[in-house]
């Protein structure tokens, strides 16, 4: 399913203002997991954040920063790009490249053109990093130590072997491509095919090409219905998605689904991640009373429009990046079995909302939350207890809070362009 030709254009022309405001101002312009980053249900993950990285979308790379975190900080290694000052879009798929093949348009407040680059991240157990490649139809896995330029180890493709690293061609019987991406605690990959509406597991341990072998929000791996099943019946239930974004596990091993154009967020219990088709469990975002048949969209404690991002703190708490809201709601871990709770507090003034749009989420092994602020290319550090209206502590990507250009003073190790991801480990 793809967005309207009106969402589409109405979000390009906000971009667009956006871009040209903050060049006029500034200079330059160019254009997050846990299990989507850094969820509590990462099996043997250190318990010591030392890594932080960002999927920096609109520079067509991943930057990777050391602990300790600073304003203004300078990455330590880019990934996708020769140096860090190169941002160029490969003309063709490597193991070294991010965001070739075609311009990939994503629905309104999770971008346009700039979704042919990495939109997601997550690291397993072992520090493995996996970056969604929508634009070439992949998932790619780097491995420690991380320097700048280095190889992708391998590739969630289409093909298997070691050609899955130079092809963008999508998976079999699939018009789709990945967008988000989650390990769960037994390292066991799994893929939001955003354009496909499903979820895709992939068994561990990965391997370049492997079939997937559980689909959500179809009813098959092999099953490639269009958004809600069919587009035209547009039959919203317990078990359909539509353009599913970012993935994350609760502690009890549950799967979170932003289900983003349904304006909801789902949960699959642990039980039943073995099953096609699987029904949700509990919805957040829309009323109790018309629970998983409804998906409209408001700006009220218990609804949600276009869910991004999603992460859990350390004490179980669900975090969610209400991007077409502009803000970050916290569900309190008690309310989590209780379709339509209210949230219990935003985090962040993301005011006005044409300027920001938070979309990735993810927490360090202290607590602290961190959000990419994508619209003002720059990603925010808030450091607990969380309160509604607290500010950030640290901002990189810009060298203070009020700064907003894409690339502020050119590309470099300490810039960003829209980053549409966080991740820890």
């Amino acid at each position: 399913m793809r967005p309207s030709a009106m969402a589409q254009g109405t979000f390009v022309l906000v971009c667009l203002w956006v871009l040209l405001s903050a060049a006029a101002m500034l200079t330059g312009c160019g254009a997050g997991s846990s299990a989507q980053s850094g969820s509590p249900d990462q099996g043997n993950k250190s318990s010591q954040t030392s890594l932080l990285f960002v999927a920096d979308t609109g520079n067509h790379r991943v930057l990777v920063y050391n602990a300790p975190f600073t304003t203004g900080q300078i990455a330590t290694a880019v990934l996708g790009q020769p140096d860090s000052t190169s941002n160029g879009k490969p003309s063709s798929s490597t193991a070294t490249t991010m965001g070739s093949g075609y311009n990939y348009e994503g629905p309104p407040y999770l971008g346009t053109v700039f979704l042919s680059a990495p939109t997601s991240l997550a690291t397993d157990s072992a520090g493995n990093l996996y970056v969604a490649d929508p634009g070439a139809c992949r998932v790619l896995q780097f491995k420690p130590p991380f320097t700048t330029g280095m190889a992708a180890s391998l590739a969630i493709g289409p093909a298997s072997g070691v050609t899955n690293l130079t092809t963008n061609a999508c998976w079999s019987g699939s018009a789709g491509e990945p967008y988000g991406v989650a390990v769960d605690s037994a390292d066991n990959l799994w893929i939001s095919d955003s354009l496909g509406s499903r979820v895709l597991k992939f068994s561990a341990p990965i391997t370049a090409g492997e079939s997937p072998t559980v689909a959500l929000g179809q009813p098959s791996t092999s099953a490639n219905l269009g958004c809600n099943h069919t587009w035209a019946e547009n039959t919203v239930s317990a078990a359909t998605l539509c353009w599913p974004a970012h993935l994350a596990f609760d502690p009890a091993g549950n799967l979170w689904v932003a289900d983003n154009q349904n304006n909801r967020v789902l949960m699959y219990a642990k039980a039943d991640l073995a099953i096609s088709g699987a029904a949700a469990s509990v919805e957040l975002g829309q009323p109790a009373a018309t629970a998983f048949s409804s998906n409209t969209h408001g700006v009220d404690a218990s609804s949600l429009y276009y869910p991004a991002g999603i992460a859990f703190d350390p004490a179980g708490n669900l975090f969610v990046a209400d991007s077409g809201n502009s803000r970050v709601l916290m569900y309190a871990k008690a309310d989590l079995v209780t379709n339509g709770a209210a949230a219990s507090l935003q985090v962040g003034d993301m005011y006005p909302w044409w300027q920001h749009n938070p979309i990735g989420l993810s927490f360090d092994s202290s607590g602290r939350l961190f959000i990419s602020d994508t619209l003002v290319s720059r990603t925010l550090v808030f450091t607990p207890p969380f309160v509604t209206g607290m500010s950030a502590t640290v901002v990189f990507g810009q060298p203070d809070f009020w700064s907003i250009a894409p690339n502020n003073g050119g590309v470099g190790a300490v810039s960003q362009n829209l980053p549409f991801a966080v991740a820890t480990y």
